[in-house]
């Protein structure tokens, strides 16, 4: 008897020290995810602030001769895309988020400190090799935010690690780091093998994830695309009560549809921008009807074209890879538009197709001239390679800046294909040099001009005061096709920096606000 009831009092410790063992490991497991969440949001906050830093340090130290370059643009489109997703980390309420991508925006927040500490010692924004080499470990770090090797993480770490030591080495000596210093001095030789090796490393593993990216099957179909109503309703109906007073037909006998006009310093930015619309009413659905038919001629459901445009832009930037000779800014660029091509298959967001297909364009320019002889350092794949950045962080503003958005990259599309045929026909290799037929003169002019445009808005939303606004970010419902939240504002920041002119223009044009206008060739 005695020992019966010994046998049941042990049984009954037992079922108590496991139901407490149970508890304690569940509340081990609440503290370390919550501990995880919060060094997460830490990590994208100090981002965040580096970011600002870093555009406000640019701003101060570069000419208005620089504002134009493709390096000081490439910097700024960068940012643009750091501060996108390090917003939706810190709006995110479930965790949702990988060690991975805590160690990548550490990677990049250092990596920013460092080139702000360089800038502030008189380091070139445009030629230092550290400030250049820093841009492309951001841009990795970025592209391995979903990578789910352990191996990513623990060299973004390091990275980090040897980021911080070079920072603290220029404060104790009170010089930046030049690597033409004769003798280097020991540890900052010893610091440059090791981000060099680590930074290659880090283009393996982004290698490796990269070739996952594959369709396997569409998504199902969503009613609601990020900046409408899915079927095109809203879009047509901003460009509709943008109109104002001009009539309907004045800039379609003007100017006509079939080409942008770039725009010059006689016309008022508020006046493009109703042309810009216009023109996104006149071509966006077909251009995008007519990039998902070159798929599938049957084609006709925007869920469909989407899915079709981004297995285009998976297979162009296959090819673009194949081209390139391994040049590292261009895999790690392709690693990250490839993971978010995936994301508009299920989408019938207009906007954010047409932003894909312009980047599927510009892969396919490059191809060719990489075909013809041209080199990857060369300023015409450098402009293409901006362009495809800049279009990928366009893909997250919100109406009516998304139709404008939009609207220049159909044209900068058209244009590229443009260019594109002309190599395909002629066998010649395109430059930027003046001694080009007019007709790819007037193409490269578009092009710029509609980069000035395209990289005008993207610093209005994301450095004025209305960005929260006017960029759609993952912030509003944890995943990057969110829905603005209601009421939200959507009007742009009239406060925006006029556009930097981008050589002299053909076109003369000017539009009052009465509706007249003098045009000239």
């Amino acid at each position: 008897m005695w020992r019966n009831a010994a046998k049941k009092s042990q049984k009954g410790s037992i079922l108590v020290v496991s139901s407490n063992r149970w508890r304690w490991r569940n509340r081990c497991r609440w503290r370390k995810r919550s501990t995880l969440c919060r060094s997460q949001r830490l990590s994208s906050t100090m981002c965040l602030s580096n970011e600002k830093q870093l555009v406000s340090e640019l701003k101060l130290r570069v000419t208005r001769e620089q504002e134009t370059s493709l390096m000081i643009r490439r910097s700024i489109i960068l940012s643009c895309l750091i501060q996108e997703h390090a917003r939706s980390v810190v709006h995110t309420a479930d965790c949702s988020f990988s060690d991975v991508s805590g160690a990548a925006l550490l990677c990049i927040a250092k990596e920013a400190g460092l080139t702000c500490e360089l800038l502030r010692r008189g380091a070139d924004p445009i030629d230092d090799y550290l400030i250049n080499q820093g841009r492309v470990i951001r841009l990795c770090a970025l592209s391995l935010m979903n990578c789910t090797s352990v191996y990513s993480s623990a060299a973004m770490l390091g990275m980090a690690k040897e980021a911080e030591m070079m920072c603290m080495w220029m404060l104790k000596n009170n010089k930046p780091v030049y690597f033409y210093d004769d003798p280097i001095p020991r540890e900052i030789r010893d610091r440059h093998i090791v981000r060099s090796g680590t930074l290659n490393f880090m283009v393996s593993i982004l290698e490796k994830s990269s070739a996952e990216h594959t369709i396997d099957k569409e998504e199902p179909a969503s009613r609601s695309g990020p900046r409408g109503d899915g079927y095109g309703i809203a879009i047509d109906g901003a460009a509709n009560t943008t109109r104002g007073s001009m009539e309907e037909g004045f800039l379609e006998k003007l100017w006509g549809w079939e080409r942008l006009v770039p725009l010059c310093s006689y016309v008022k930015w508020s006046d493009y921008g109703r042309y810009l619309e216009e023109y996104y009413k006149h071509n966006a659905n077909e251009f995008v009807a007519a990039a998902a038919a070159a798929k599938n001629p049957q084609n006709t459901n925007t869920t469909d074209m989407g899915a079709a445009v981004a297995k285009f832009c998976l297979k162009m930037e296959e090819e673009l890879l194949r081209c390139s000779l391994d040049d590292t800014s261009t895999i790690i660029e392709s690693s990250l538009i490839k993971e978010r091509a995936l994301k508009i298959c299920g989408t019938r967001d207009i906007p954010s197709i047409v932003a894909f297909v312009c980047i599927k364009e510009e892969a396919d320019l490059m191809c060719e001239l990489l075909k013809h002889g041209a080199k990857p350092s060369d300023d015409i794949i450098q402009l293409s390679s901006v362009i495809r950045m800049c279009a990928l962080s366009l893909v997250y503003l919100r109406e009516p800046q998304s139709i404008a958005s939009a609207a220049a990259m159909v044209g900068m599309a058209n244009e590229a294909k443009r260019m594109c045929d002309w190599m395909k026909r002629e066998n010649k290799l395109i430059t930027l040099s003046l001694s080009q037929p007019r007709e790819l003169y007037r193409s490269c002019l578009i092009r710029m001009k509609a980069l000035d445009v395209m990289t005008r808005m993207l610093h209005g939303c994301f450095f004025s005061s209305s960005k929260q606004n006017t960029v759609r970010t993952a912030a509003t419902s944890g995943h990057p096709n969110a829905l603005p939240e209601e009421g939200a504002s959507s009007q742009a920041s009239s406060k925006t920096r006029p556009i930097p002119s981008a050589g002299p223009s053909p076109i003369r044009l000017k539009l009052a606000q009465n509706g007249k206008s003098s045009y000239k060739m």
